[in-house]
C-alpha cells in the first residue's frame, strides 16, 4: 500500500518538528550541485564592499548637498537681518537725534525768551 503525500502535508511536517528540517538541510548541503546553488542564491543577496563603499559615498554627497543648503540659507537669512538690524539702527538714530533736539529746544526755547524780554 502506497501512501500518497502531498508537498504542503510535508511543510506542514517540517514545521511541527525543527530538527527534522535542520537534518534535511544539512543532507542537502552534502550535495554539491545543490550546496552550489545555494550559495549562488545567497550570493546574490550578499552586499559586496564595493557596493557597501559606493553607497556610503552617495549617502556622503547627499549629506554634504543638504549642508551646502543649509549653510547657504543661514548666510541669506543672516545677511538679511543684518540689513533689517542696520534699518533699525537708522531708525533708533533718527528718534534719538529728534528727541535730543525736542529737549534742546524745550530748554532753551524759555532761556532765549527771558534773555530777549528780560
Amino acid at each position: 500500500m502506497f501512501v500518497s503525500i502531498t508537498a504542503e502535508k510535508i511543510v506542514e511536517l517540517f514545521e511541527k518538528d525543527k530538527e527534522s528540517v535542520k537534518k534535511f538541510s544539512e543532507l542537502l548541503i552534502r550535495e554539491p550541485d545543490v550546496r552550489l546553488t545555494i550559495i549562488g542564491s545567497l550570493i546574490r543577496d550578499v552586499a559586496t564592499k564595493d557596493y557597501v563603499d559606493m553607497k556610503f559615498n552617495e549617502l556622503k554627497s547627499y549629506i554634504d548637498r543638504r549642508i551646502d543648503d543649509l549653510n547657504k540659507r543661514i548666510d541669506d537669512s543672516s545677511e538679511s537681518l543684518n540689513k533689517r538690524i542696520d534699518d533699525l539702527y537708522g531708525v533708533v538714530k533718527a528718534s534719538l537725534i529728534a528727541i535730543v533736539v525736542t529737549l534742546a529746544s524745550t530748554i532753551m526755547t524759555p532761556l532765549i525768551l527771558r534773555l530777549l524780554l528780560g
